[in-house]
């Protein structure tokens, strides 16, 4: 499994030099782990966002009881 991987990472070197690799995979590998967790409530935090984003409410709470998290994603993008 670890030659997979390794495989897949030298295939993706491409343009970017072996000590800049990190630098873009690292941070690309945590924010899709992050989207995996909200996956769950990703749907309930849309939702709650369009119902409450005019109401002057604070936002904040309401959407981190969305996810059980302290933190939340409302953007319709995804990795």
């Amino acid at each position: 499994l670890a030659d997979f991987i390794w495989k897949n990472a030298e295939d993706l070197w491409g343009d970017f030099k072996h000590t800049d690799f990190g630098k873009i995979i690292l941070p690309f590998t945590l924010l899709r782990r992050l989207e995996c967790v909200l996956d769950p409530t990703r749907q309930d935090v849309r939702d709650a966002n369009e119902l409450h984003k005019d109401s002057g409410i604070d936002l904040d709470l309401i959407l981190r009881q969305c996810t059980r998290y302290p933190f939340y994603n409302t953007s319709e993008y995804a990795l």
